[in-house]
């Protein structure tokens, strides 16, 4: 199981990016060359070897999302069981969530990562879409190549 440390050390890179456009410069999916008959192999294999890439990247950021998101659950869980019964002083259990939770710096730091994890996580998704639609572009114009053969 995965530490909050291990993957906070892993978002170290990306604890510098502040929003969604450092990671368009980091990893660029932009792709304006046109497709031409003499082009098209390369650009062909290019686009699959880009996919892949984008697939493992998104796969390793959701499989790191979903224990970050397991760890949540637990520490959620414990914070809410130390606040009702080792707080000094005596909370309602309806109070426990809206009120102490929510301030508890475990569960603030945990929440800061998961949204760190999210973007990256979507990121790479929509590095994923789009490279699928290159892919079904470059079909199609293979498609329209031979319907004029």
């Amino acid at each position: 199981m995965v530490t909050i440390d291990e993957v906070s050390s892993e978002l170290c890179e990306f604890w510098e990016l502040d929003g969604v456009e450092e990671y368009f410069l980091k990893y660029p999916i932009d792709y304006d060359v046109p497709i031409k008959e003499d082009n098209i192999k390369e650009k062909l294999l290019d686009n699959l070897k880009q996919l892949t890439k984008y697939e493992k990247l998104y796969l390793k950021s959701l499989e790191r999302y979903i224990e970050l998101r397991n760890i949540y659950k637990v520490t959620i869980a414990e914070q809410y069981d130390w606040y009702l019964y080792n707080f000094n002083k005596p909370i309602k259990p309806v109070e426990i969530k809206p009120y102490y939770l929510q301030k508890d710096p475990k569960i603030k730091n945990i929440n800061k990562i998961l949204t760190k994890l999210k973007l990256k996580r979507d990121f790479f998704k929509l590095c994923v879409d789009n490279y699928k639609l290159q892919s079904q572009q470059i079909h199609d114009y293979i498609k329209l190549l031979e319907m004029r053969l």
